[in-house]
């Protein structure tokens, strides 16, 4: 079905919060862009949205399309969910318009867009991503702490539960570890991580007005924001250096 006359869907990473992170590329997407899309139900309740808006705030003069997606965890729902917003976003790419889509982060980490642009790339319609500035790359620079060196391992996790099994066999722990959003987990996690011998910071809404930063495992709180990431480490020492994580 490819057509040249087709216009073209490009995921758009913001970043996770500070508007500063955001890539050339993707401010030179967006300006260039006949339609801005972003998950919500308006531009006032989007994230994505407004982080991009104080990077780019002719942003506001551009066409604006809400994709609402209803949070769940029904498959076939989500499957629905992301149908419904492919065939939105096709109706104006058989227009020939161009569509910027925001999303939180990158497009290609724990992203909704990946699943709609799989469903318009199926459909015949070109797609692209502009790699955005990860929740995790941001909050290791803001702790000013290495994700991982030399030839360490890094385990990524969308959260822990307190029974995780990874933490069972105590012989083969990965030397860092990643925990995103938190949130009400995050006591849980911090005595789990404790007790496998970890040391760890956490920050919680990185790069936003309401930012805070819990710098070792200790002051890690039992509730915390639903945008909160903890970076474990089972060695650093920071070469002795003042650092967070001890």
């Amino acid at each position: 079905m490819e057509n040249i006359n087709f216009g073209k869907l490009t995921g758009i990473g913001v970043g996770p919060g500070d508007p500063e992170l955001m890539t050339l590329k993707a401010i030179n997407v967006i300006k260039n862009s006949d339609i801005i899309a972003f998950p919500g139900k308006s531009k006032d309740e989007s994230m994505a949205f407004g982080i991009a808006e104080k990077a780019v705030p002719e942003i506001i003069e551009k066409e604006l399309l809400a994709i609402d997606l209803p949070m769940t965890k029904d498959t076939k729902r989500l499957r629905k969910n992301h149908e419904n917003a492919a065939l939105t976003i096709e109706k104006h790419l058989k227009a020939g318009e161009n569509i910027a889509f925001l999303t939180l982060g990158d497009p290609a980490f724990y992203s909704t867009f990946s699943y709609i642009k799989d469903i318009v790339k199926r459909d015949g319609f070109d797609t692209e991503i502009i790699a955005g500035v990860t929740s995790f790359n941001a909050v290791a620079a803001k702790l000013n702490i290495p994700i991982s060196l030399g030839n360490e391992s890094v385990l990524i996790l969308p959260g822990l539960d307190e029974e995780d099994a990874i933490f069972s066999q105590s012989h083969n722990l990965p030397d860092n570890i990643i925990i995103l959003k938190a949130g009400k987990n995050a006591g849980k996690i911090r005595e789990v991580l404790k007790s496998a011998g970890y040391s760890a910071a956490m920050i919680s809404n990185c790069g936003l007005e309401n930012e805070e930063i819990f710098n070792n495992i200790d002051a890690i709180p039992d509730n915390a924001s639903y945008f909160s990431l903890i970076i474990a480490k089972k060695n650093y020492m920071g070469y002795n250096s003042p650092s967070a994580l001890h």
